[in-house]
């Protein structure tokens, strides 16, 4: 799988995750009847974390900070399968 498509992919991915929490923030303050539990966020449900804010500190949202870095291909990397069969870029060792 060339790098490009991984950018174009996680891009997508996170876009997906922020649209689905607005839309799940807009039905929790607006459509939510009364007495119900209130939806987790996507992101918080994966990341297993209660609320965006734990022990007094904020957590981070992936969907919101989250950088990508400009993947570019070397000379002498390659992408090879690890044991679990997820596609890893190796580059080579500069000793």
């Amino acid at each position: 799988m060339p790098l490009t498509i991984i950018e174009t992919r996680l891009g997508e991915l996170i876009a997906k995750i922020d649209a689905n929490d607005r839309e799940i923030d807009y039905l929790n303050s607006q459509m939510l009847p009364t007495g119900a539990e209130r939806l987790r966020s996507a992101e918080l449900v994966a990341r297993e974390v209660e609320a965006w804010r734990v022990n007094q500190a904020d957590v981070v949202r992936i969907t919101r900070e989250l950088c990508l870095p400009t993947w570019s291909w070397s000379e002498g990397n390659r992408v090879t399968e690890d044991q679990r069969g997820l596609r890893v870029l190796e580059r080579p060792r500069s000793d």
